[in-house]
Order: C-alpha cells, then sequence, then structure tokens
C-alpha cells in the first residue's frame, strides 16, 4: 500500500487491501477508529483495543487477530486493525 502526502492510505489501496483479506476469510471491523472523519478499519497506532471495541470482541463470537499496517513509503506500521475470521463468524451464528 502507498499513502498520500499527508501520510494518509490511499482509498484504492484500503478497497484492495479489504477484497483481499475477504478473500481469504477474513473481514475488518470498521466504524471503530477515533480519526476525525475516518470510519474505515485502519486504527491510528496510538489507538487502542478498549472501551466498545474491546466490549463488542468479548460479546460477539469468533476469531480475531489484530494485525499492523504496513505501507511501502512508510518505515513505521501505519496503523493496524482487528480482522474476523469469515466462517468462524457464519458457523457460530448458525
Amino acid at each position: 500500500m502507498n499513502t498520500d502526502s499527508d501520510g494518509q492510505v490511499l482509498a484504492e489501496h484500503e478497497l484492495d487491501m479489504l477484497a483481499e483479506l475477504r478473500s481469504q476469510g477474513w473481514e475488518a471491523l470498521t466504524g471503530w477508529s477515533g480519526q476525525h472523519g475516518y470510519n474505515g478499519p485502519i486504527m491510528h497506532p496510538s489507538e487502542l483495543v478498549c472501551g466498545a471495541l474491546a466490549e463488542y470482541i468479548l460479546s460477539t463470537p469468533g476469531t480475531y487477530v489484530a494485525v499492523a499496517v504496513e505501507t511501502e513509503d512508510q518505515d513505521d506500521p501505519a496503523g493496524w486493525l482487528v480482522l474476523r475470521h469469515i466462517e468462524t463468524a457464519v458457523k457460530e451464528s448458525k
């Protein structure tokens, strides 16, 4: 992935990443970031799994992982995201 001049992940790269993750059986949790004007899945490096996000994960069965989001043009991760395994979610909802 690449970023714009402000260090934000390019929208089309984010969409490509989400499609690739879904093809591998994972869905990204979205809407949990506190970043102003952003409702996507990538959390700022300073954000934590706590509060409402932690409560959601604990109350919603499934297999979750937190992964770093790395870009080609930055040395440090651009952020991170939480993934939920899709097959686990489908089986447990039945």
